[in-house]
């Protein structure tokens, strides 16, 4: 068993000389001569060099073991006022300016808002310039500017920038939104603009899978019924759809959206009155119409007053 002592060792000759001192009294003749001889043996020397575990005098507070009756010494580095003469090659200098609460030293912190200053400065010349904030990730004039951007961005977006750097850049009017996701808007706004004009022009949203005056319009519509379906559409984008009363699935539109069902006949009365029959290329608004109404047809789920309207102007419910 282990038994640390602290011995002070102003006792040159051994710094346990007044061990034999403490032996229990009741200890008497050869077996308390043979612990007192045994308790004030000198402290072993290092194995390796023959000198003392301590290099330079300093002997204070030497740490010594106890084992049973005799004790023995561990040698421990000691450091000296000198930092040249310290026994630790490992020992660190204090330094005075060494930062222990974790923060950033100041030389860092002031230089790194220095080159943010610098940027913000540079984004306040692309808007005087361009008369906006919307840096190309790609700016080959800077691009540096470009990726600092996207950062200040996406620092904001995951609550990381500070709040006196928020209001510098609202202030020039920056877009809190990526590049990416900005070109995605635009486009997207594109398009609704694109549909109105098609609701203005036909009284609906239905427009043809086959579009020949727009076809990707038709695919934009697609798409948009098939993030709606999915659950994926954004609530302000599906707000915005059903606020232009946008058909949701092909049925609904023709048959609820619109909700004109005697207009959509009256341009099939018109059609079989110009080519004489009602066979309706697929692809167009009353085509898609028609084809319908033969679904519903079949399912039993067409109202009769439909049936016989559609039958007196000879439209054949299976090809």
């Amino acid at each position: 068993m282990m038994i640390p002592v602290i011995v002070r060792s102003s006792q040159a000759s051994s710094p346990i000389a007044d061990t034999g001192s403490s032996i229990p009294s009741l200890l008497k003749g050869e077996q308390r001569e043979r612990i007192t001889q045994d308790a004030t043996l000198p402290i072993p020397t290092s194995l390796e060099t023959g000198s003392a575990p301590w290099e330079d005098g300093n002997t204070n507070n030497v740490f010594v073991p106890y084992r049973g009756n005799v004790p023995y010494s561990c040698p421990m580095p000691v450091v000296s006022s000198s930092p040249s003469s310290n026994v630790a090659s490992n020992a660190v200098p204090f330094n005075e300016n060494d930062n222990d609460n974790g923060t950033i030293p100041d030389s860092i912190q002031d230089k790194n808002d220095k080159l943010w200053d610098t940027m913000f400065e540079l984004l306040k010349e692309y808007k005087a310039q361009h008369g906006n904030t919307l840096v190309p990730k790609k700016y080959d004039p800077n691009p540096e500017l470009g990726t600092w951007v996207q950062t200040q961005i996406q620092l904001h977006s995951m609550n990381e920038l500070s709040s006196n750097r928020i209001l510098h850049l609202q202030s020039i009017g920056l877009v809190w939104i990526s590049q990416k996701s900005l070109t995605e808007a635009k486009k997207w706004e594109a398009f609704f603009e694109l549909l109105q004009d098609y609701k203005a022009e036909h009284g609906n949203t239905m427009v043809p899978q086959r579009y020949d005056p727009n076809p990707r319009l038709a695919n934009w519509v697609r798409s948009q019924r098939q993030l709606h379906k999915k659950k994926r559409m954004p609530r302000h984008r599906m707000l915005r759809l059903d606020s232009i009363g946008f058909a949701w699935s092909l049925a609904r539109g023709v048959n609820i959206s619109i909700r004109n069902w005697n207009a959509m006949f009256k341009s099939l009365v018109e059609y079989k009155a110009q080519h004489g029959n009602t066979i309706v290329p697929k692809d167009s608004l009353i085509g898609t119409w028609l084809e319908l109404q033969k679904i519903f047809y079949a399912k039993k789920q067409l109202p009769k007053r439909c049936v016989l309207h559609l039958e007196s102007i000879g439209v054949v419910w299976f090809d």
